[in-house]
């Protein structure tokens, strides 16, 4: 997901967590193409109700709703624990 240069804090940071705290319910967690961008697209789904319930901006509404239909790619493939 590529977020603004200028992240709000602590909306920007809270919301980055929640969506973080979802992975691990994915222990089998991959970074790498469809099965990654669908994990992601879940985290964001999970972030999306969290913020709702938290009346967060719509910024960062905006952001994980994106994410939630288009998935992203992290940088490299996470090992398991």
């Amino acid at each position: 997901m590529k977020r603004p240069a200028l992240v709000s804090f602590p909306e920007g940071f809270a919301a980055d967590a929640i969506h973080d705290s979802y992975h691990v319910k994915q222990w089998n967690y991959a970074c790498g193409g469809e099965r990654g961008k669908r994990f992601e697209r879940k985290a964001s789904e999970f972030t999306v109700g969290v913020l709702t319930k938290l009346s967060f901006s719509k910024r960062e509404l905006d952001i994980y709703q994106t994410d939630a239909i288009t998935g992203h790619l992290c940088k490299q493939a996470k090992k398991k624990p």
